[in-house]
């Protein structure tokens, strides 16, 4: 009777604790291949020592127990002899399993679980530690370092470097808006002055990412969205492209149905594919495309004076004409104090190209290394072997008064003139011989010409007579 109570109950707790993992052996049960075979079960060894004759009825009461126990240790997660994660709270668990096995208590005749482990510790690695114990190290790490990762020594300077070109990039880019807008009315209203640089113009200037030097190409890929197709950078105010609607950002797709030049020699390529365009014609059919739209437009060209403004990096205050360009340093912009202060260095440049026409070559290779941005601003000008050719004194007279003449033309107040020559000077009278600072005329004589001059052009206004020199 004893043992049929005992068989019955044994029986019972081997169903009910059977059910919940049968369901979940059926779900996994398809894709294991690996299942483990149950242990024979060894009762000769457990009952030798029982008198030989109650060996069969005590084996008749323990036989559904040991099978229920085979049963429930063939069963994933209900036996604490067969784990498929020997620690349930492991970080390497998959999120799925997770869901599918969730943490139980465990039951009276399973281990206990073990307590988690402690966080890893952050503390250095003492020093005295014997090397048969030092963790791998590939770094040395000093006694307030920690064994957390980090960036690379060098992500962070070339993050900073990064962001500091871009910077840069935009301000030239900036300054360079700058200096066409102020050129803009002194290009276009001084044609009558300038015949040997007088030609119609289409008004914008165009650029790409290999506009730029090897250090800002990519800056200007990645910050400002420019790729192998020259897009405008600028646009002259009161210019045919203006006029027409050109906008900066436009992406130039082709003239008069020609595509225009991409890649790096696009500015050199597409100027001469626009000048082609140009010959013999008052308006040039452009296309362009802006965001999702192609758009068609004819550009009526400009009568200007063609001169070529450049942006100089350096911070030196100064300003060169090599007989077909004006170029203005980055420190003349920051000197000159208003557009206006900007105009009169602008204008004297140009009337020096009108006044002693011609290539220039020292200038010229002065001018080729200054007018590309590059990582470093020059903080000194250093002038070419022999220094600048020397100007002379009629020459740089005539290009003075020639100047107050296409400010005039221009619109600009010149009532400031004798005023910022005379600043400027003071910056470079300190200079020594030699120095880009000591190779224009004596600024006492320089002087008295624009005085002079400025009251003539002044007497002329009042009586309304044209502004010729």
């Amino acid at each position: 009777m004893r043992c049929g109570k005992l068989h019955l109950h044994l029986q019972l707790r081997a169903s009910s604790a059977g059910d919940p993992c049968q369901s979940e052996l059926n779900q996994f049960e398809p894709n294991r291949t690996d299942k483990p075979s149950p242990p024979e079960p060894t009762m000769h060894r457990t009952l030798a020592p029982l008198p030989r004759r109650l060996q069969p009825s005590l084996r008749n009461c323990l036989s559904p127990l040991l099978v229920g126990l085979a049963v429930v240790s063939m069963l994933p997660g209900c036996s604490a002899p067969i784990r498929l994660y020997p620690d349930p709270t492991a970080s390497d668990r998959p999120a799925s399993s997770r869901a599918q096995f969730p943490t139980v208590s465990p039951a009276r005749d399973m281990a206990p679980a073990p307590p988690p482990l402690p966080p890893p510790s952050t503390a250095a690695v003492p020093a005295a530690m014997p090397e048969s114990v030092m963790p791998p190290q590939t770094t040395t790490l000093s006694p307030q370092s920690s064994p957390s990762i980090i960036a690379p020594p060098n992500a962070l300077p070339q993050a900073a470097a990064a962001d500091d070109r871009a910077t840069r990039l935009r301000d030239w880019i900036e300054q360079q808006r700058r200096l066409y807008r102020v050129a803009a009315p002194l290009l276009m209203n001084n044609m009558q002055l300038c015949p040997q640089f007088s030609r119609r113009i289409l008004g914008f200037t165009a650029k790409n990412q290999y506009s730029y030097s090897s250090e800002f190409a990519l800056v200007a890929r990645d910050a400002l969205g420019l790729d192998d197709a020259l897009q405008i950078a600028n646009v002259l105010p009161y210019s045919g492209a203006e006029v027409a609607g050109l906008q900066r950002g436009d992406i130039l797709v082709s003239s008069a149905g020609q595509m225009l030049a991409k890649g790096p020699d696009a500015e050199r390529a597409a100027a001469s594919q626009l000048a082609d365009a140009t010959e013999g014609n008052s308006a040039v059919e452009l296309t362009v495309q802006r965001s999702d739209e192609r758009i068609s437009t004819n550009v009526r060209l400009t009568p200007a004076c063609a001169m070529v403004i450049d942006l100089g990096n350096s911070d030196v205050p100064a300003s060169f004409a090599d007989g077909r360009r004006v170029l203005v340093t980055r420190g003349m912009l920051g000197f000159a104090q208003s557009d206006a202060e900007l105009a009169y260095v602008l204008a004297r440049e140009m009337a020096a190209n009108i006044a002693a026409p011609g290539p220039k070559p020292e200038i010229a290779s002065l001018i080729d290394r200054l007018h590309t941005l590059n990582a470093q601003a020059a903080s000194a000008i250093e002038l070419p072997a022999g220094n600048l050719p020397p100007t002379s004194s009629e020459t740089e007279a005539a290009a003075d008064r020639l100047a107050l003449y296409l400010l005039a033309r221009a619109g600009v107040p010149i009532a400031g003139v004798h005023d910022f020559w005379a600043r400027l000077a003071e910056t470079t009278q300190s200079e020594p011989p030699g120095s880009l600072g000591a190779q224009r005329s004596p600024m006492t004589r320089r002087l008295a010409v624009i005085d002079r001059e400025s009251s003539v052009i002044e007497m002329k206004r009042k009586k309304g007579a044209a502004l010729l020199p």
